[in-house]
């Protein structure tokens, strides 16, 4: 959770899966990702924040595969 804390100083660690969905979806939207892509997300982290929005994007022609290090 140290990078959590980093950019949301002063909040509520217990408010870090909200801060990552909104800002996955969005670099999910950004990125331009659509049906029947593949995709390899690479650190996507415990909570997967951009890989379960790239995997409803991508639907079942697609593939997302997710890979992190985590340490929980």
């Amino acid at each position: 959770m140290d990078t959590w804390s980093k950019p949301a100083a002063g909040t509520d660690k217990t408010d870090a899966p909200h801060y990552w969905s909104y800002y996955g979806s969005r670099l999910v939207e950004q990125a331009g990702i659509s049906a029947g892509m593949r995709i390899l997300d690479i650190g996507c982290g415990s909570y997967g924040s951009s890989f379960f929005p790239a995997l409803a994007r991508v639907g079942e022609g697609g593939c997302v595969i997710g890979f992190d290090q985590c340490r929980h």
